[in-house]
């Protein structure tokens, strides 16, 4: 049952490999991740989020989500699949379904049909199938009594696409965490004063000024990262990103068509922890 876990992605209760990720990049620009409106008196209008000693961090979920947006469209411009809410099959199906399949699988020694269409019929609904899964079902009680087959299937019609694979959805878990990143020495925030503008007549808006908080380019900043049972596509995609991330750099945070939010990696370690017979081991 292992491998059609791992076809799915769904392998998080096992533990195959380890890799953890220690560097330091850098804010090529001006660097602005906001924390709301300010509430205090005489706070600026916009402030940076800061943790609760006022130091200034860069939330890991943000990294996280510009990663993932990166990895997206480098799918795309290589013409390979990325998830869609208007997908036929969603990845969140796919996975539930093949979750659901296993588990059936595993305990029954057999798939019954009854259950196959009851429990891609429910999962349909949830997640937003867009057409008949009838021919998907076919397939499945063609192959549900060869394992090998059955693995075939899995690989061509419940295999999420690789962005899903490497950071998840909402049926399936995270293979890479991305922590909070600080930076090495005490930042000092600077202010820009701005203005709305109209949309129609392109002149600035009445009482529409605002001051937003922001951080100055090149402090360094520590991060780190791990990442869970990684191989093959996943793990070559994924060193790619961070390729691109210490050649080209990415942008994190608001105000990025003003220039703002660059960052670029300027050191990267790295160890892999592996897991054979019961014992970790580098």
């Amino acid at each position: 049952m292992k491998e059609l876990y791992k076809i799915i992605g769904a392998d998080h209760q096992f533990l195959d490999s380890l890799i953890l990720y220690k560097g330091v990049f850098v804010n090529e620009s001006p660097l602005r991740i906001g924390a709301g409106r300010g509430a205090k008196l005489g706070q600026v209008d916009l402030p940076v989020l800061k943790d609760a000693k006022e130091r200034p961090y860069i939330p890991g979920s943000s990294l996280k989500g510009v990663m993932r947006s990166t990895v997206e469209i480098m799918l795309r411009s290589e013409n390979k699949v990325v998830c869609d809410v208007m997908m036929d099959k969603t990845c969140a199906f796919k996975v539930s379904f093949g979750v659901g399949l296993i588990e059936q699988y595993s305990t029954e020694e057999n798939l019954q049909k009854e259950k196959i269409e009851s429990l891609g019929k429910r999962l349909a609904y949830r997640f937003g199938s867009n057409k008949d899964i009838t021919t998907l079902i076919n397939k499945i009680n063609e192959a549900k009594k060869e394992l090998d087959r059955l693995k075939e299937v899995f690989k061509e019609e419940l295999s999420p696409c690789l962005a899903c694979k490497l950071f998840g959805n909402q049926a399936l878990s995270s293979h890479v965490v991305v922590y909070n990143a600080y930076s090495e020495e005490t930042v000092n925030t600077s202010t820009i004063t701005r203005v709305a503008i109209d949309r129609f007549t392109n002149a600035s808006l009445g009482k529409a000024l605002f001051i937003a908080e922001f951080i100055p380019p090149y402090y360094s900043w520590n991060f780190s990262l791990r990442t869970y049972n990684l191989e093959g596509e996943s793990l070559q995609l994924f060193n790619r990103l961070l390729e691109l991330m210490r050649n080209q750099g990415i942008h994190v945070g608001s105000m990025q068509s003003a220039g703002f939010g660059l960052i670029k990696i300027k050191s990267l370690e790295q160890k892999e922890v592996v897991y054979k017979g019961g014992m970790l081991g580098e």
